[in-house]
């Protein structure tokens, strides 16, 4: 499949970043794209993004293109692309990418999970978590060690109880040493390390597209609930399913919710918590 010559002139430019916040179920073609027709610069300029932000297709430096800056026509380079996505990923068709069809499909697919995979809670969701999350200081600002059942502070030379925690929640494991308390920088990274699997279980559990406020809203229920209980929610099954209904929670809002016990006891203070996660998640609001 050939293309058509590049075109040095052309003052069509559009930015890669202008995918990042596509929203990829409305991210398609409108008309197959072949080498041997007139086609639409939106297929084109579709196409160019998304293989460039999956790595197969390079941008041609002779048509004034560069990794910010692609023109919105057809060129060998994209079809070769096209045909090495086909390849990588035991795609049979050959030609034209058709609308609705396995390229097409295969290319969003890639891009959702690429997008998921990149996520990472936004600095905005760690300060909402710190303002979330129990901790106490010292005099001196200093992050010291407590009891996450009772919430009273640890002396020195008490033993740790096996809910010893310190800075943001951080249960202390038994090779960590914190008995002279820990400042603000380590407090949050602990904080931060301790997120990554509330993130992986985010990323492992959704399958459909998220936004920002909403990956964050989502890490700071499992981080709070547990990553196995997360996995296993109804929220989880509401998210990735439109068609989804329980018989117990009538919407996602409720399924949420109903994460208020501590202790087998309802806890105003989740009760808050999930509210303001679901603020987050559904409106957006830190």
């Amino acid at each position: 499949m050939s293309g058509p010559p590049f075109h040095p002139n052309c003052q069509c430019t559009l930015s890669v970043g202008d995918i990042e916040n596509a929203k990829y179920h409305d991210s398609n073609l409108h008309q197959n794209v072949a080498s041997d027709r007139n086609v639409d610069t939106r297929d084109i300029k579709w196409l160019k993004m998304a293989l460039t932000k999956l790595g197969y297709y390079k941008p041609d430096s002779r048509a004034g293109e560069s990794d910010k800056k692609l023109n919105q026509y057809p060129n060998q380079r994209l079809f070769d692309a096209i045909e090495n996505f086909r390849k990588e990923n035991k795609i049979r068709e050959t030609g034209a990418v058709k609308p609705g069809y396995w390229t097409e499909v295969k290319i969003n697919e890639a891009l959702k999970k690429q997008q998921m995979d990149n996520m990472k809670i936004s600095s905005k969701g760690i300060s909402w978590l710190k303002d979330k999350e129990d901790k106490i200081l010292d005099k001196q600002g200093n992050h010291i060690i407590y009891d996450d059942q009772t919430g009273r502070p640890i002396n020195t030379n008490e033993p740790l109880p096996k809910g010893a925690t310190i800075g943001y929640g951080h249960l202390i494991k038994s090779d960590e040493y914190f008995r002279d308390g820990i400042n603000e920088t380590t407090a949050t990274e602990l904080l931060r390390a301790d997120i990554t699997t509330a993130e992986r279980a985010v990323k492992n559990n959704i399958s459909v597209p998220l936004k920002q406020n909403q990956f964050d809203a989502l890490v700071s229920l499992a981080y709070n609930i547990g990553a196995k209980n997360f996995a296993n929610s109804t929220v989880v099954k509401y998210i990735n399913n439109p068609n989804f209904h329980s018989s117990i929670y009538p919407n996602l809002e409720s399924a949420w919710k109903a994460w208020n016990r501590s202790q087998g006891n309802i806890s105003n203070g989740l009760i808050n918590r999930r509210q303001n996660e679901w603020d987050m998640y559904n409106r957006g609001i830190y």
